[in-house]
């Protein structure tokens, strides 16, 4: 392709003085190259015929000052104008004296901004950059296999299953390597949406209510008015609102033949609340530890009899099973299938598990009231999940207590991974559930499902709506990735994530 040779104007954008980092831009570019999306190309940046950036380098381009004037931008060598789609508005938004590399902070970028000026790759423009010919004389499941067959060859993850179902049953299972819908999976915190669940259960049948407090099933619980913990309830609980901050260490907890109520005891005597109930939130594990004990208390049912009773057996989950069986670990102690987390997804879909009020109830955003209301990238909280908006709190000054965007609210999305990687979804709007199957080191490529999530979703809504999807219909559903995460991908791999990664069996 020939030279590119873009003219921005930016005059009045930066003061004479300012300096800004190509930090975002430099690590994008070498992430490109090395995914083969463009290969031994060029990419520069001057203004009044002075260099501000090169690509390759040949001076180091991390910090530089300019003066006022016009920018031009020259690209030699790209396949396609997807590459100057991509970096633009990465280098717009450093002449605004941002930085696009951060997710957090007063110069970071918001993914929504870039993407509102064309600064992404969707999925198809991810296989056409690579190659493949997302068109297929068959519209819908095709373009999303031969999406998931680069997805693995590029080894951005190697043994996966992608499935998708409706009230009706399965409607889209493809499986990349030897992780099928049958194999027992260990969860990490994917165990906390189905142990919520369990723990609602006897909100269900009426033994409980999400506003009872701890102290009326538990003996050893504060009935003082003068302690805030007094105030604690179910709902503070799941909603990790209770007040506690961080999760004491005591040896019970890693005992697998220790009483569950007693170890529970143990650690509600060592944690220290650090605020009342219901003004912060806290993504840890004691909430639903004591959730559950207050519901072994009011049931008078061991912890493994509550998860047969409320969770495997209407679910018909026989795969599935929490480490250790006498004292589980319930926000990260899953094992578990597709297949299983499927009959799960499938039968919540339909309000046939635990019935349309108290799913409509767990489902709400509750943490948007408190400081932090999330984590500022997997969205706010509602009870044992996520109310999913990916990124929402990058570019925003608030980072983790930012607000959902508009469009993030309105799809009210309920999602619940896992550190390994498993992304289960609900889209009660479009009707119909969705999840990326694996299990991946915790210290490579754990993060990378996301991204599959991200972009797939999108063309899965046209799919089941039996439209097809244009690229700006992708964009407005949030489905591209933008240059960071691109490079996010990159780091995430082997053997840039751990010097070991390349031993690891997935």
């Amino acid at each position: 392709m020939a030279t590119l040779r873009l003219l921005l104007t930016v005059a009045g954008l930066v003061s004479a003085a300012s300096d800004v980092s190509w930090q975002s831009l430099q690590e994008g570019l070498t992430a490109w190259e090395a995914f083969g999306f463009d290969t031994s190309f060029s990419y520069s940046v001057t203004r009044d015929n002075r260099s501000l950036f090169q690509y390759p380098a040949s001076h180091d381009p991390t910090t530089l000052a300019w003066s006022d004037g016009a920018v031009q931008i020259f690209i030699a060598g790209a396949k396609s104008d997807l590459l100057r789609n991509v970096t633009v508005p990465v280098v717009m938004a450093i002449f605004k004296g941002k930085d696009p590399s951060l997710t957090t902070g007063e110069k970071s970028v918001s993914r929504d901004e870039l993407l509102e000026e064309g600064g992404g790759v969707t999925l198809p423009a991810l296989l056409a950059a690579r190659g493949v010919s997302p068109q297929h004389p068959q519209p819908g499941w095709p373009l999303i296999q031969r999406a998931l067959d680069l997805w693995a060859a590029m080894g951005w993850d190697k043994s996966f299953t992608f499935n998708v179902g409706t009230r009706n049953g399965t409607v889209f299972t493809y499986t990349k390597g030897t992780t099928d819908m049958n194999r027992r999976l260990p969860g990490a915190s994917l165990s906390k949406w189905p142990a919520t669940l369990t723990i609602a259960g006897l909100v269900a049948d009426g033994t409980m209510s999400f506003d009872d407090k701890a102290n009326k099933y538990l003996d050893w619980w504060s009935k003082d008015p003068s302690d805030p913990r007094s105030n604690i309830t179910l709902r503070h609980l799941l909603t990790f609102q209770s007040g506690y901050t961080s999760d004491p260490r005591v040896l019970c907890q890693y005992n697998p033949f220790a009483n569950f109520l007693k170890c529970a005891e143990t650690l509600y005597k060592s944690a220290k609340i650090s605020s009342p109930p219901g003004k912060t939130w806290s993504y840890i594990s004691i909430h639903l530890q004591l959730a559950a004990a207050m519901a072994v208390s009011a049931s008078g049912l061991a912890p493994d009899v509550i998860f047969q009773r409320y969770l495997y057996q209407p679910l018909g989950m026989n795969g599935t099973s929490w480490f250790p069986k006498k004292n589980p670990m319930m926000a990260a102690g899953i094992v578990t299938t597709g297949a299983d987390f499927e009959k799960m997804l499938n039968k919540m879909l339909s309000y046939e598990f635990l019935g349309q009020k108290v799913l409509s109830e767990m489902e709400e955003d509750w943490s948007a009231p408190v400081s932090p209301c999330g984590d500022g990238w997997f969205g706010h909280y509602g009870m044992g999940h996520w109310f999913d908006c990916m990124g929402y709190g990058s570019g925003q000054a608030k980072g983790s207590s930012a607000q959902l965007s508009q469009w993030c609210a309105d799809e009210k999305i309920q999602a619940g991974p896992g550190a390994f990687g498993f992304f289960p979804l609900i889209d009660r709007k479009r009707g119909y559930y969705m999840q990326i199957v694996l299990k991946e080191d915790s210290k490579c490529r754990s993060e990378i499902p996301e991204y599959l999530r991200i972009l797939a979703k999108p063309l899965v809504d046209a799919i089941l709506e039996k439209r097809s999807a244009t690229e700006r219909e992708l964009f407005e559903g949030r489905g591209a990735l933008i240059l960071r995460e691109v490079y996010d991908i990159y780091k995430s791999l082997p053997p840039r994530c751990w010097p070991l990664g390349e031993q690891i069996q997935i």
